[in-house]
């Protein structure tokens, strides 16, 4: 795109206040109902990342000048479409074929090209962007919106002047403001928990309209060889190679240091809050995607249990993990520790007292605090549905197709029910002073369900949990008991050849965890 010199002084000049983010947590990752461009003239990676905008040399210029760059050279994110034209992803996409058709001798045949747009793409690349670019990957539409949103007004400092409420203001109709936790982990969680019953199109100016793609990571397609999708807001902050400030003054190891405004607020990977703001939104995303795939015909979905129930090493002094479990587990990585997510949450004062109703006449304020931790109404009512969800769950009869799908639909929506309002109005966290008597209850609370033969998948979101409770310590800074294990989820940050970290169950020990638990628990009293 030619760059007039008006249009190159006024980026220069004012592009230093821009800012990268997105529209409302109710419109989940590319979903907005506006025109969005596909013209082959408009190239992200050419347009959005030139040199006097973002796409500016790594490492010799301002953050924001740079901030394009670093996606497209050390972001996973930017390589999602071209992993799909690998050899192993071909043996994914050769193991789904349809066996009474030839499968196709190049990645570049339409037949291959077409599947990979009806079951890949919408999570490997963006959908606001026609498909002759999508060799793009997950480019910056797919997370901040369609760069037709991102037009000129994004420059003027009547918008920038608005600081933190620009996004509310009519002329961000269509940005996705990713400086929000609430709004980050709804888009993040989009693809790395899934969305089925998606019925929008996404309309162009000058193509037909298409459809959003299912985004869903199901048992066929692990079967066929693609990785768990195990997610934790926080872990994904600390590992990411960051293209923006945090609240830290922390960007990527390949910034240059030291230079430039703090363009955005974006949350801090190791925030107490930015772990409570993931958990509740992902929680919400979970129990719809388990809504949505209750009644189909590939009911039951065997991604509902433990990887961990079926799959382990075959060897003669194996430890089982839970001890003699009967059944495949449910698999509740995304509803673990809700009841603590929800104790640090403040909730409006005219909540009512009865604990089988969360509903409340103002349901965004005014706020008030629980003088006893994990008494609130909320985290009473929630442990009454989840914990009857969880055996339903592990019921074979109730995960038959013919089985009490009604009885669980009835414990997931009263469970949604709970958490709109708290998305909605996007309530604080509670007071610091508040949270030492809460980690201590917590503590009480799931030491005799971790001593007892705990899964991994447990033992990961407990340590995950201890390490935002941790933050309290030194704010803003994490503060580890003890070093990471050989099972724990990774901190180093991702590099695109680095294979994910799906096999740390291999090395867990449960009877370890226990004295590991002990030990930290042990550190919160002195």
């Amino acid at each position: 795109m030619t760059q007039t010199w008006p249009r190159v002084f006024h980026t220069v000049l004012f592009g230093w206040l821009a800012t990268l983010s997105v529209a409302t947590l109710a419109v989940a990752r590319a979903q907005s109902p506006s025109i969005h461009r596909a013209n082959p003239d408009f190239f992200v990676k050419r347009d959005c990342n030139s040199t006097n905008c973002h796409g500016n040399t790594v490492g010799t210029s301002f953050l924001w000048n740079q901030s394009g760059e670093i996606w497209f050279q050390h972001d996973p994110h930017a390589n999602a479409y071209a992993r799909l034209l690998s050899a192993d992803s071909q043996r994914i996409v050769q193991a789904l074929w349809d066996h009474d058709k030839s499968f196709p001798e190049t990645t570049q045949a339409p037949v291959y090209l077409e599947f990979l747009e009806t079951r890949c793409v919408s999570c490997h690349a963006s959908e606001l962007a026609p498909r002759t670019q999508r060799i793009q990957g997950v480019d910056c539409q797919a997370c901040h919106g369609s760069a037709i949103h991102w037009d000129d007004s994004h420059l003027s400092n009547s918008w920038k002047a608005l600081g933190i409420e620009r996004f509310k203001d009519p002329s961000a109709n269509g940005r996705v403001n990713t400086e929000s936790a609430w709004q980050l982990a709804q888009v993040c969680g989009s693809c790395h928990i899934g969305q089925l019953g998606r019925t929008e199109e996404v309309h162009f100016n000058d193509q037909p309209s298409m459809p959003l793609g299912q985004q869903e990571v199901s048992h066929q397609l692990m079967a066929a060889g693609h990785p768990p999708t195990y997610f934790e807001l926080t872990n994904f902050l600390t590992r990411y190679p960051k293209h923006w400030w945090d609240n830290n003054n922390v960007a990527a190891a390949m910034a240059k240091p030291n230079v430039g405004p703090i363009i955005t607020a974006n949350p801090v990977a190791e925030s107490l809050d930015t772990w409570r703001i993931g958990k509740l939104v992902n929680a919400k995303q979970r129990l719809e995607l388990l809504k949505n795939r209750l009644g189909k015909s590939e009911w039951p979905e065997l991604t509902e249990h433990r990887c961990t129930s079926c799959h382990h090493p075959i060897e003669a002094n194996r430890k089982t993990n839970p001890p003699s479990q009967p059944l495949a587990e449910w698999d509740g990585w995304y509803l673990e520790h809700i009841d603590l997510a929800l104790a640090l949450t403040q909730f409006p004062n005219t909540h009512s007292s009865n604990t089988d109703s969360t509903s409340a006449d103002a349901p965004c304020g005014p706020m008030g605090e629980s003088p006893i931790p994990f008494s609130h109404p909320s985290v009473q009512s929630w442990v009454s549905h989840s914990k009857p969800l969880k055996q339903l769950l592990l019921n074979p009869l109730a995960n038959h197709p013919t089985g009490q799908t009604d009885e669980i639909r009835t414990h997931i929506d009263a469970m949604l029910e709970l958490l709109e309002p708290i998305l909605q109005c996007q309530y604080p966290i509670v007071m610091p002073g508040q949270i030492p008597p809460i980690r201590e209850a917590w503590n009480a609370r799931t030491l005799p369900s971790l001593t007892h033969g705990p899964s991994w998948e447990s033992a990961v979101q407990w340590r995950i949990a201890n390490r935002a409770l941790g933050e309290i310590e030194i704010p803003g800074q994490i503060v580890l008991p003890s070093e990471p294990y050989d099972w724990d989820f990774p901190t180093m940050m991702w590099t695109r050849t680095q294979q994910m970290p799906y096999r740390a169950s291999r090395y867990f020990d449960p009877d370890d965890f226990q004295k590991q638990l002990l030990e930290i628990i042990q550190s919160h009293k002195r």
